[in-house]
């Protein structure tokens, strides 16, 4: 199975490593404030909180083709992605989900 590990600098223990099932991410992005992080699979954008390393409880889905391109907004609210068949789309950044007790 395919993961992501969620390195940190050298002086910090490896972070969490998230699944993506049986395909690599093609696209990545870190918002500004470091606390959503995008991976696109195939059409679909999955969204992790970085400080409860817990997904987002649904994907960003509706773009056709593989999404290679990731990029935030710079004040994080928007994220903007762009797929293989050269479609580009703007989505609303959801607010990370409460941290799970």
């Amino acid at each position: 199975q395919e993961a992501v590990d969620l390195t940190r600098p050298a002086t910090f223990p490896p972070g969490p490593r998230i699944n993506t099932g049986n395909t690599e991410p093609a696209g990545v992005a870190l918002s500004p404030d470091g606390r959503t992080l995008a991976l696109s699979v195939a059409d679909l954008i999955h969204l992790f909180d970085t400080e409860t390393q817990h997904p987002f409880p649904a994907a960003l889905a509706g773009q056709t083709g593989q999404i290679y391109a990731l990029a935030f907004s710079a004040d994080g609210k928007t994220l903007v992605s762009g797929s293989e068949v050269r479609t580009v789309h703007e989505w609303a950044v959801p607010t990370p989900p409460p941290p799970r007790e």
